[in-house]
């Protein structure tokens, strides 16, 4: 293994699928700082936490691990970020992997809980730049008459004629409004694993991010 240092990861997509390379920035904690299309940032700051039941607080934040304890090997494909997750009510572990795909990244992330767990759920949540517009932002969940209505199969944001799709597994996808709460921002949360947790048992989250180009507006309920 090796300590944690800044990692850049430029992936280079299939022919014919988009001439913008996806580059995720990644920090030393594996906190992902942005994703990139080409010159477009599409998310910054997308990272783990833990939530407690009823959303009555957060219990413990991967941005606020401690670089030094973080470890990363390579397998193949995959970068694999292993580091303590704790704080004054929670200890723990959590297993970042980052996985090159052809035409982007998948995410995978387990939480392994010392101690039994009652938990609202575990939270990967990232936001969307709020220097300049999403150009548009489709979200795909069965009834939604718009984004943010109900929860996503999946969500295609698009600017400069790019293309981030996200899928979420094990997963539900949603994207918040905080201009509501006059906080200018939109975010993107994913959330897994509400209830009770057996200790050293993995609760498990995962995202798919691709590329593409900017494709034809889908019907409703696609």
């Amino acid at each position: 293994m090796e300590a944690a240092t800044s990692l850049i990861l430029v992936l280079g997509l299939a022919p014919g699928i988009a001439s913008a390379q996806l580059s995720p920035k990644i920090d030393p904690r594996g906190v992902i700082e942005e994703v990139r299309l080409g010159d477009e940032i599409f998310l910054t700051d997308l990272a783990v936490s833990l939530e407690k039941p009823e959303w009555s607080g957060r219990l413990v934040d991967q941005r606020d691990v401690d670089p030094a304890t973080v470890h990363v090997r390579r397998d193949g494909p995959a970068t694999i970020y292993a580091m303590p997750l704790e704080s004054d009510e929670f200890k723990g572990r959590l297993i970042q992997r980052v996985t090159r795909l052809d035409d982007g990244v998948a995410l995978d992330y387990e939480v392994f809980p010392d101690d039994d767990i009652e938990i609202e759920a575990v939270v990967l949540q990232g936001r969307l730049p709020v220097d300049r517009p999403i150009g548009k932002i489709w979200c795909f969940a069965p009834g939604a008459d718009a984004p943010g209505d109900d929860q996503a199969k999946s969500l295609r944001l698009t600017a400069a004629d790019r293309t981030l799709h996200l899928s979420p597994r094990d997963a539900a996808l949603e994207l918040l409004d905080l201009r509501k709460k006059n906080n200018p921002a939109f975010i993107i949360r994913a959330t897994a694993g509400g209830g009770e947790h057996l200790a050293r048992k993995p609760i498990h989250l995962g995202l798919t991010l691709r590329a593409g180009d900017d494709p034809a507006e889908p019907r409703r309920g696609e």
